[in-house]
């Protein structure tokens, strides 16, 4: 008897760079599951009613990545603790015809930082670049995870401020507070700064001007792009040019999709299986 196939998405806008879906076959290969993870480039103005058809369409679950993850957030019929705390959504589980949503970017991060990096957040002072879904959810993710300061540089304020509230709720001992995204204000901050975040955009094309240049960056800090496809990117050119210990995000997506593998199947991801299958599509990709 032929098992039903079990269909997962990661949907996004634009969505051709995304690793996601050889790392999650890969993943469910080497698990014995029958599942296909497929990709899916959705319009903004079609995401809403995208996710609410999922069940409808026969899947099991999907990941969001940017621009859709606010939009998740409103789209979903339950949220889980650290979707609430981040007010973002990028993975999303089918059960019974309901919606259940959550957020993996934060611990994926965390993991990533230690593995890759050695770093530990507890005590640290960190900079994150952008307020969008990826910024804020992080934000308040490694503010509960004892982040001792952390620094939100946003284009505009209304984002911004929107994540030290949330950033606020969920851990009043933080120290949390917003500055313009300009090199002279993530510079004064970097000097007695840890890590500094991207959580931008910019960057996914390799024509993109970097969203802060080398003058803006300190000597040694850790300067981790959440941007993995360029591998490297205007941003990490820049930060090693002002001296940086650099990152992309190739290590968040690993960890993040773990979390998600087994949000959806209940079973232990194999980790070692999903990191070839990245490393290998990396070197693939055009």
């Amino acid at each position: 008897m032929i098992k039903k196939i079990r269909i997962i998405g990661v949907i996004g806008h634009p969505i051709k760079h995304s690793l996601s879906p050889v790392m999650q076959n890969a993943a469910f290969k080497a698990a014995g599951i029958n599942y296909r993870y497929l990709p899916f480039d959705v319009k903004p103005e079609e995401c809403f009613r995208f996710i609410r058809l999922l069940p409808r369409l026969g899947f099991t679950g999907i990941n969001i990545t940017v621009p859709h993850k606010e939009t998740a957030y409103n789209s979903v019929d339950y949220l889980s603790r650290e979707a609430k705390l981040a007010g973002a959504v990028n993975t999303i589980k089918v059960h019974n015809k309901k919606l259940y949503g959550t957020s993996t970017d934060g611990e994926g991060l965390l993991r990533s930082l230690k593995m890759d990096a050695d770093f530990v957040v507890k005590g640290k002072s960190i900079i994150i670049l952008g307020a969008g879904g990826a910024g804020r959810s992080i934000a308040v993710y490694l503010a509960t995870k004892g982040a001792k300061k952390i620094i939100i540089a946003n284009r505009t304020p209304g984002n911004a401020l929107k994540a030290v509230a949330l950033v606020r709720k969920a851990s009043p001992l933080t120290i949390v507070f917003a500055i313009k995204l300009k090199d002279k204000f993530v510079r004064f901050y970097s000097n007695t700064s840890d890590l500094i975040i991207n959580a931008t955009s910019v960057g996914l094309n390799t024509t993109d001007t970097a969203v802060i240049s080398h003058k803006a960056i300190r000597k040694g800090i850790i300067f981790y792009d959440l941007i993995y496809n360029p591998e490297v990117t205007s941003n990490i050119k820049e930060a090693k040019k002002g001296g940086a210990k650099t990152y992309n995000g190739l290590g968040m997506l690993l960890h993040q999709g773990a979390v998600s593998f087994e949000f959806w199947t209940g079973k232990k991801a194999p980790l070692s299986v999903m990191k070839r299958a990245l490393q290998k599509g990396l070197r693939e990709a055009p």
